[in-house]
């Protein structure tokens, strides 16, 4: 019986990921976001979304100025289809650094599945004042196409 690479390396990766889920990194303790931070993307990568949702949330308590969390729960949200929940952490990633264009695309995308297209056009076009090469931004241009203005 034959096992592809693709079969084997998503084995791996789950089992690396199901093992990070259980894990205390570097000694960290359940008082540290680092802890709460690791393994909500664990979790994330295992979809394990509303756990992931869980940790991400206790880390974001211990330090709520910690963009890359917010980020990553908006991802969460994101890929479970709550769209509302998503939009609001991007928003928070943006307060807090304004310059991250992967967060302006995720908004896009997120504000564009809620049916808020022209809001998702400008963080489209946010993101890729920062990134010229962001793929998702340019993929929700496409997506939308041009801009249509009555006569």
């Amino acid at each position: 019986m034959s096992v592809s690479i693709e079969r084997l390396g998503a084995w791996l990766d789950e089992e690396r990921y199901q093992k990070a889920a259980s894990a205390s990194p570097n000694g960290e303790d359940e008082a540290s976001p680092k802890y709460w931070a690791y393994k909500g993307y664990a979790n994330w990568k295992l979809s394990r979304y509303l756990q992931a949702i869980r940790d991400f949330a206790k880390a974001i308590e211990i330090n709520p100025r910690t963009a890359n969390t917010l980020f990553l729960r908006g991802r969460c949200y994101e890929d479970s289809d709550r769209f509302f929940e998503a939009v609001g952490d991007y928003e928070a990633v943006l307060r807090l650094n304004p310059q991250t264009a992967d967060a302006h695309a995720h908004l896009g995308f997120c504000l564009e599945r809620l049916g808020n297209i022209g809001q998702a056009r400008q963080s489209y076009v946010a993101a890729l004042q920062i990134d010229p090469e962001e793929t998702l931004a340019l993929a929700g241009l496409r997506s939308l196409g041009p801009i249509v203005r009555n006569a």
